[in-house]
């Protein structure tokens, strides 16, 4: 029997507890890529490991995994407008790219704008197919893409900053 000190141990997955970094140093399945098919298409909310994250596909058709609230004023950029290879968040314009970086600062004079500073918590995503739920003689030849190429469905999905 687990003493409830150790039953939190094994189960809380949140940022900064123990079970929560072990489980970051491995690869989660996040959301159906599917749910983001469409390149600048609206952003979906994620909660991940006690993390509330945003996920989107920019113009260039990569998925990004970041965190939900905006550095700036903590606006949620799951109201973001998905746009031109990065989401932007609609309270002060600023807009971030697949990796977490700022890479716009609509509303800052060019002088004053420090968006090589501003960064998101963003993680790597892969878009990967999973096994199939038929008998094995049913399932199509593989095709030269990976070892879970004969699944399917797609899922996104998110790598711990580890």
């Amino acid at each position: 029997m687990l003493s409830c000190e150790e039953n939190g141990l094994l189960t809380r997955t949140g940022p900064g507890t123990a079970m929560g970094e072990v489980m970051r140093r491995y690869w989660v399945p996040a959301l159906l890529a599917r749910e983001i098919a469409e390149p600048d298409g609206p952003p979906v909310r994620v909660r991940v490991l006690g993390e509330n994250l945003v996920a989107f596909r920019d113009s260039e058709d990569r998925i990004g995994l970041l965190d939900e609230y905006c550095p700036h004023r903590r606006a949620s950029l799951w109201f973001g407008r998905n746009e031109e290879c990065g989401l932007r968040c609609v309270y002060h314009g600023w807009k971030f790219a697949v990796d977490g970086s700022c890479v716009d600062q609509m509303k800052e004079p060019e002088e004053n704008q420090f968006k090589h500073k501003v960064r998101l918590t963003a993680y790597p995503t892969r878009a990967r197919e999973f096994g199939a739920s038929r008998p094995r003689e049913a399932i199509p030849a593989a095709r030269n893409r990976d070892r879970n190429s004969s699944a399917r469905h797609r899922l996104g999905y998110r790598r711990g900053p580890c």
